[in-house]
Parts: structure tokens; C-alpha cells; sequence
């Protein structure tokens, strides 16, 4: 009898070792699908960052974009503002020259009159 109990101690200690066996196949699985996930999970949070840092840049392009645009148009502006300006100055300049034309040209009369006056007073002088 003895000899029984000790084979039926051995079943149930075979029969145990291949539950443990198992059980280790089981967590080894486990862990093996746990890292598999992990390493996908790491995969699509890679993959995000990347789209996020697409985006980002694409929009940092977009906005050197912009802001070169909103530059070229002040640029613009400022130099159409400017030969405005300049046409105005050239054109106040012209009218300030014909004034002062203008104005030599009435001293000169003024000049010649008075003279043609002065002369007129001394042929009279000689007359009288």
C-alpha cells in the first residue's frame, strides 16, 4: 500500500508541477502580450507625436507665411505712401518755384517802373 500512496504522491506532484508549468506558460503569455501591447501603445503615441509635430510645423510655416505676406503689404504700403509723398513734395516744390517766379518777376517790374518813373521825375525836373 505504501508503494501506492507513493505513486499516487507522485501523480499529484506531476500533476501539480504541470499546473505550474502552465501556469508560467500562461503568465509568460501574459507578459508577452502585455509587452506586445506596450510596445504598440508606444508605436501609436510615436505615431501621434509625430502627426503633432507635423501640424506643428506646418502651421509655424504657415504663419512665417503669413507674416512674410502681412510684410511684403506694409512694405508695399509704405512705399506707396512714400513716392506719394514725394509726388506732394515736387509738386509743392514746383509751386513754391513759380511763386518765386512769380515774384522776381514782379520785382523786376516794380524795379523797371520805379526806374521808368525816376526818369520820368527828371525829364520833368528838366522841364520845368
Amino acid at each position: 500500500m505504501f508503494a501506492g500512496q507513493v505513486k499516487c504522491l507522485q501523480h499529484e506532484l506531476e500533476a501539480e508541477r504541470a499546473l505550474r508549468r502552465q501556469e508560467q506558460e500562461d503568465t509568460a503569455q501574459q507578459l508577452l502580450r502585455a509587452e506586445q501591447q506596450h510596445h504598440e501603445s508606444l508605436r501609436l503615441q510615436g505615431t501621434a507625436q509625430q502627426v503633432e509635430i507635423k501640424k506643428l510645423l506646418d502651421d509655424l510655416a504657415s504663419e512665417r507665411k503669413r507674416h512674410r505676406a502681412e510684410m511684403q503689404e506694409t512694405l508695399e504700403q509704405w512705399e506707396k505712401e512714400k513716392a506719394e509723398r514725394e509726388q506732394e513734395h515736387k509738386k509743392v516744390l514746383f509751386e513754391m518755384g513759380q511763386k518765386v517766379a512769380t515774384l522776381l518777376a514782379q520785382q523786376e517790374e516794380l524795379r523797371r517802373f520805379e526806374s521808368a518813373q525816376q526818369e520820368v521825375m527828371i525829364v520833368r525836373g528838366e522841364l520845368l
